[in-house]
């Protein structure tokens, strides 16, 4: 049975300064994060936007880790940069990195991998990598009950011509419990199968109007959400369970 999504913060945890967020309460993140851990559930969506610089990294690299050690979840990330922050941080806290797939015992039993190939050069990188890539996901598939992460999903679609793998992940993952955290800088570059099956959606400051409104959309209400993503402040962002209609502001580090 799922979780209900009801943070119940102690008055030191309500962060200084809240503003009026059409009626959404502005909550720590320490105050919500175990709770937000333990609803969000095997085999469940989290679409997350977000712009560099705005906090997507240290969100993703804490709900990792999180998810890790609160649920004893089999965590993979999957990397397509020469250089990626979120991964650094990750090995700086004990993950393993393996450039290709399958991982040997000991990397899958310890259950925190980064899939990290190196980096080619721009003309043939995408060809390079695409069948590491195609063959994870081909066995994750199979082997089910992973927690997968794909920082740039719309680049793996893309450049990596991997839209048909994607798409089957996407549509098939719950089935498989296979839980799955998918980013996006823009919320115009998430694709339609990304959005078949989500359950929740974290969004930073979107400063654009109309790429706020497709963001606020993507949450299932664009007139309530849209104000709320164009007013949040530096690192701030919008949690949305888009299956219990239930939403927070909180903020990265607070």
């Amino acid at each position: 049975m799922r979780v209900a999504y009801r943070p119940r913060p102690r008055p030191d945890e309500r962060l200084p300064e809240a503003l009026d967020y059409s009626g959404i309460e502005e909550v720590s993140w320490r105050a919500v994060a175990p709770e937000f851990i333990e609803a969000w559930e095997q085999g469940e969506q989290l679409v997350l936007l977000g712009k560099t610089g705005r906090g997507k990294t240290t969100f993703a690299v804490d709900v990792l880790d999180r998810r890790h050690k609160q649920r004893n979840a089999k965590v993979c990330s999957f990397v397509t940069k020469k250089r990626d922050e979120t991964s650094e941080l990750l090995i700086g806290r004990g993950w393993g990195r393996i450039v290709d797939w399958p991982p040997r015992y000991s990397q899958r039993e310890a259950g925190k991998l980064i899939l990290w190939p190196p980096y080619t050069k721009p003309s043939t990188y995408p060809r390079d990598v695409r069948p590491t890539f195609l063959g994870a996901i081909d066995e994750i598939m199979e082997e089910g009950a992973w927690t997968l992460y794909l920082d740039e999903a719309g680049y793996i679609v893309e450049s990596l011509k991997l839209r048909v793998s994607l798409d089957e992940l996407f549509t098939q993952s719950r089935s498989n419990e296979i839980t799955l955290m998918a980013g996006s800088q823009r919320p115009v570059w998430v694709s339609r199968a990304m959005l078949s099956q989500h359950a929740w959606v974290c969004a930073f400051r979107i400063g654009d109007t109309e790429d706020a409104k497709r963001a606020a959309e993507v949450m299932g209400d664009r007139d309530r959400y849209a104000p709320v993503v164009s007013a949040l402040g530096p690192h701030q962002f919008l949690l949305v369970d888009t299956l219990n209609d239930q939403a927070v502001v909180s903020q990265v580090g607070s």
